[in-house]
């Protein structure tokens, strides 16, 4: 024998009000990971039928969309993916729509079957215990781990000895670019003053290399001194040479600096530049002043 339970329309409503609230929240947290207490994203900005063309990092076939999201969140500076569900293709980009490119390094194309997803990159962080609160020494690093603390890594040597030249956008009595590179914070690399002009700097590698990580370190008898931004707003940028192509892809900048700056990069590079715009010059003296800039990774092949 059945019994038929009859609702009222408003408890109808009611359960209906709860599924859609239910399903909401499982939407909201359905891309969302965390790690260790430090890791937090969520890939908040979708397009459909689009694909970002720009600074790739990596290429993954035969995998799921929440495979590939999830290790875009995995990767330090992964930003956005492009993925094709048809043939399950990722690919993994440095590179954002919702992030100020200077350089037009990357845009949007009308790509049937392709889907673009965006990290809300204003929230995800990664070693954020290490950016607060980190003890380590000079020649050491700091990495998070899980359980809310930290260990210090021993840096590994740096790649100053797989550049084969230096170039500059002038250098004033004598002070090349060499001698940012040179492994010693003491000697200085100064190009001419002038405030109507860009000034740079550039590594050239003998072979292709992996860089890590850089450290730019400002000329540090100027701490105390009036000068002591010279080197502000400084970006840093690989370069790659394919086919005749140049690509060129900012990686970090040196904001408002003090001392010394880590910037992460994971990238590859057949040269590392530091570029000052004519802009930033027009307001920091017109010069860079560079104590040293330590270059860390390996060679790529």
């Amino acid at each position: 024998m059945f019994f038929i339970k009859r609702f009222s329309k408003a408890a109808i409503k009611k359960s209906f009000l709860c599924l859609f609230i239910f399903i909401g929240i499982c939407a909201s947290h359905m891309l969302k990971l965390n790690e260790c207490n430090n890791y937090d994203a969520k890939f908040s900005k979708m397009k459909y039928d689009n694909r970002l063309i720009g600074d790739i990092l990596a290429f993954i076939g035969a995998i799921s969309l929440r495979k590939c999201l999830t290790n875009c969140l995995h990767h330090p500076v992964c930003l956005t993916v492009n993925y094709r569900k048809e043939n399950s293709t990722c690919e993994l980009l440095g590179v954002a729509g919702q992030v100020y490119d200077p350089l037009k390094t990357s845009s949007f194309v009308a790509s049937e079957g392709w889907n673009h997803f965006e990290t809300d990159y204003t929230i995800k962080k990664l070693g954020r215990w290490c950016s607060e609160m980190s003890a380590c020494d000079v020649n050491e690093r700091c990495e998070d781990i899980c359980g809310g603390t930290h260990r210090c890594v021993t840096i590994e040597p740096t790649l100053r000895n797989v550049i084969t030249a230096y170039s500059e956008s002038s250098a004033s009595n004598g002070r090349s670019a060499e001698q940012a590179f040179d492994g010693d914070e003491s000697t200085i690399t100064h190009t001419v003053t002038d405030t109507t002009v860009a000034h740079w700097i550039k590594a050239t590698f003998g072979k292709r290399v992996f860089i890590t990580h850089v450290i730019f370190v400002s000329r540090l008898d100027f701490l105390t001194d009036s000068r002591i931004n010279r080197n502000d707003n400084t970006d840093l940028k690989t370069i790659l040479h394919e086919d005749g192509q140049l690509m060129e892809t900012v990686f970090g900048n040196t904001g408002t600096l003090y001392d010394r700056i880590t910037l992460q990069c994971n990238r590859l590079a057949d040269e590392l530049e530091a570029y000052q715009s004519q802009a930033v010059a027009a307001q920091t003296g017109g010069v860079l002043n560079i104590g040293e800039i330590w270059v860390y990774g390996h060679i790529a092949f």
